[in-house]
C-alpha cells in the first residue's frame, strides 16, 4: 500500500488527507485516523496539491477538491500536480495545461510540456523545444534541440550540441562555448568545458575557472566541488572554505559529512 500525505490548512486548522493506492488497483482518501473520506473509490489517486488532487476513473484522469467534489471531469489520459495555479494534462498522446478552474490554458498539442517557471514553460513539438507564456502563447519558437526552465531571468537551451543562455525575449545572452551547463543559482551557473567544470555569472564571465572534475550548485553562498578525487567547499569567489572534506553521494546528492 502506498501512502502519500499532504497537510492542508483550512481556517488555521491543519487537516491531513492521505492518498492511498493499493496493489489491487484501488485508490481512495483517508484522514489521519484512517477514516474513509468522500464516500468513493477510484482506480488511482494523487496527493492534493493547491487543494486539488488527480483521480483516475474508467481509465481517465480528472481532479477533485478537498470536499471530494469532482472539480475537473475525468477526461484526460494523464495529469500532473498543480503548481503555481497550473497543471499539465495529457489527451490523445499530446500535452497541454489547465488552471485551477479547469479551464484549458494551453491546448493538448505538444509532445511534452513542463511546469511554468518565471512565467514561461518549456514545450516540445516536432522534435524542437521552445517556450510558452501563461496565456498559452508561444513566445519563443520550438527550434532548439533541448531547453530547460528559466531561472534568475535566463534559460539554457541547446543548439548544435552546445548550450547557450537566452533571456525571456529569446535573445542569446551567453554564447555557445560550453559542452554542458546547468541553471543559474545564486547568480552563478555551472558549466563544463573540455571535461572540466566551473562557474559563470549572468554576463557570461567565467568567475570560477573550469578546473573541477565535478561541481554542485551554490546554496547559501557555498558549493561542493571535486578535484583529483578530493572534495572541498568553495564560496562564490572560488575561495576554498573547507578543504578535503568527505562527501557521500546518494540519489539526491544531499548527504555531506565534514
Amino acid at each position: 500500500m502506498e501512502e502519500l500525505i499532504i497537510y492542508l490548512k483550512k481556517n488555521k486548522v491543519a487537516k491531513v488527507i492521505i492518498a492511498v493506492n493499493t496493489e489491487a488497483g484501488v485508490g481512495y482518501f483517508v484522514d489521519s485516523e484512517g477514516t474513509f473520506l468522500f464516500g468513493t473509490r477510484f482506480e488511482r489517486v494523487n496527493p492534493f496539491s493547491e487543494d486539488l488532487a488527480g483521480v483516475k476513473r474508467n481509465g481517465k484522469w480528472g481532479f477533485i477538491n478537498t470536499r471530494g467534489k469532482v472539480w475537473v471531469p475525468c477526461i484526460y489520459d494523464d495529469v500532473w500536480f498543480f503548481s503555481k495555479g497550473f497543471a499539465r494534462v495529457k489527451q490523445n498522446d499530446k500535452w497541454g495545461i489547465i488552471n485551477t478552474q479547469g479551464r484549458v490554458v494551453v491546448p493538448c498539442i505538444y509532445d511534452s510540456v513542463e511546469d511554468f517557471s518565471e512565467g514561461l514553460a518549456v514545450v516540445m513539438q516536432n522534435g524542437g523545444c521552445g517556450f510558452i507564456n501563461t496565456r498559452g502563447e508561444e513566445v519563443i519558437p520550438c527550434f532548439y534541440d533541448n531547453a530547460c526552465c528559466f531561472s534568475e531571468g535566463l534559460a539554457r537551451v541547446m543548439q548544435n550540441d552546445k548550450w547557450v543562455f537566452i533571456n525571456s525575449r529569446g535573445e542569446e545572452v551567453i554564447p555557445s562555448i560550453y559542452d554542458w551547463a546547468y541553471n543559474f543559482s545564486e547568480g552563478l551557473a555551472r558549466v563544463m568545458q573540455n571535461g572540466k567544470w566551473g562557474y559563470i555569472n549572468s554576463r557570461g564571465e567565467e568567475v570560477i575557472p573550469c578546473i573541477y572534475d565535478w561541481a554542485n550548485k551554490f546554496h547559501d553562498g557555498l558549493a561542493m566541488v571535486n578535484k583529483n578525487y578530493k572534495w572541498s567547499i568553495i564560496n562564490t569567489k572560488g575561495e576554498v572554505i573547507v578543504a578535503e572534506c568527505l562527501y557521500y553521494m546518494d540519489k539526491s546528492w544531499s548527504k555531506v559529512e565534514l
